[in-house]
């Protein structure tokens, strides 16, 4: 029996402490705690009917709700808690309602919820919208839907879905198919060659992609369905197989390997090489460069079609290989390169009367030739010459080789050589060629 009780209501429940055990009456749903143990107690049923729902106690463990289920049938909930025990809460006035159907009227926009126990439930406010029509605009590429509001709205993008005419070429490189608008020329889609096929759909053809799972093109007329602007023939099944052999890729087709149109490098030692693999029909690029030293040139990131470097290559002539490639092939090329040694401007000469090409820099009036004397080795020479004759009637050289005589048309001892002077106003050439 509980003892020194005390009591206060929350919210209509007797929240009740004492000491001991209670036994003693009180409304049900009261809870009591027991301030020795700490053990909390609810009146389940009123009067005297009290139930530990909490053990806090050193020698006791917590009991406490699990899971319930309810009846419908009784309006009875069974708790059951950690312990595998159950207790059964009784609910009175608890009905079961639910929804068993509806229906929707389009007249009045109302959507009418039917419930078991025979009551309607309406949906108020509705409007019905939906999709009365549209047009497609195959020069914007665009399709404009209408609805029943008198709105509309637009779906562009890369849509030929409703297109009824189209012409179909292939590309300059073989590899692509171009959808091209049959009046304007404008391409509308490309498609990768192999990727794309026709088929027939009722009277009219289908393009989709290859296995079906896109279609492109739902039902092109086959009296304006063209190839590279000619109408494909007029009997379905023949013109889908011209299709069909146009998307496809033919090994092996004469006229579409590759073909190379850059030529050799000339090249001046130290300078740099930038060379640029033209031709047509190419896809790819690969070189060969062991004719090469190593690492002499390479191609630069993301552009295959391009070598760079060579400024460390010698005089000399050299060699690499280019490899272009496509769906049809190969095509090799041998590329020459060839360095030549820079020029250097190591004589010179001013032209005064018997004066010759000479050695140092800048000579005059001074007799020693330029030449290579016997026995000699060392790299020939080039000999370039101009000349701004003055106001003289005086012979001057321009050129010469051998014994230079002391005037022209003098006795000379076997020598070339060409002299020049104003007479009168006008340019005299005087050529002497062996013996005056």
């Amino acid at each position: 029996m509980a003892k020194k009780i005390k009591t206060f209501n929350l919210n209509g429940i007797l929240k009740q402490s004492g000491f001991g055990t209670p036994n003693h009456l009180a409304p049900r749903g009261s809870e009591f705690t027991d301030i020795d143990t700490t053990n909390i107690y609810t009146n389940e049923y009123g009067l005297t009917g009290w139930k530990l729902i909490n053990f806090t106690g050193t020698s006791g463990t917590n009991t406490y709700v699990t899971g319930g289920t309810y009846n419908s049938i009784t309006d009875i909930i069974t708790f059951t808690n950690n312990s595998g025990g159950t207790f059964n809460v009784s609910i009175t006035g608890l009905t079961d309602t639910y929804i068993t159907g509806g229906t929707y009227n389009s007249n009045t926009d109302i959507i009418s919820l039917n419930r078991n126990d025979a009551t309607t439930v309406n949906i108020t406010g509705l409007t019905d919208t939906y999709i009365t029509g549209g047009t497609y605009n195959s020069n914007a590429d665009i399709i404009t839907f209408t609805n029943n509001s008198g709105g509309a709205f637009n779906i562009s993008g890369d849509t030929q879905y409703f297109d009824t005419s189209m012409n179909f070429v292939q590309d300059a490189t073989a590899t692509t198919i171009l959808f091209k608008d049959v009046t304007t020329g404008n391409i509308l889609r490309a498609e990768a060659i192999n990727s794309i096929q026709a088929v027939a759909n009722g009277t009219d053809i289908r393009i989709q992609r290859t296995g079906g799972e896109q279609i492109f093109i739902d039902a092109l007329d086959i009296i304006t369905t063209y190839i590279d602007g000619v109408v494909v023939t007029a009997v379905l099944a023949t013109a889908v197989n011209e299709l069909n052999s146009l998307f496809a890729l033919t090994t092996g087709a004469i006229g579409k390997l590759p073909t190379i149109t850059s030529g050799d490098i000339l090249l001046t030692v130290g300078n740099p090489i930038n060379y640029f693999v033209t031709g047509d029909n190419i896809a790819s690029v690969d070189y060969d460069l062991t004719g090469l030293p190593a690492a002499t040139l390479t191609t630069p990131l993301y552009n295959q079609f391009n070598l760079i470097g060579g400024t460390l290559l010698p005089v000399g002539n050299y060699t690499f290989t280019v490899h272009c490639f496509n769906y049809w092939g190969q095509t090799s090329k041998v590329i020459n390169i060839s360095v030549a040694s820079s020029y250097t401007n190591t004589y010179s000469y001013e032209g005064i009367t018997q004066s010759y090409f000479i050695k140092n820099a800048v000579g005059s009036e001074n007799d020693t030739p330029l030449y290579r004397p016997t026995g000699a080795t060392g790299p020939a020479w080039t000999i370039f010459s101009w000349m701004k004759s003055a106001s003289t009637s005086a012979w001057r050289p321009i050129f010469s080789f051998g014994d230079y005589g002391s005037a022209a048309g003098g006795t000379n001892a076997g020598n070339v050589y060409m002299l020049s002077r104003i007479n009168g106003g006008n340019v005299d050439l005087f050529f002497l060629m062996g013996t005056g």
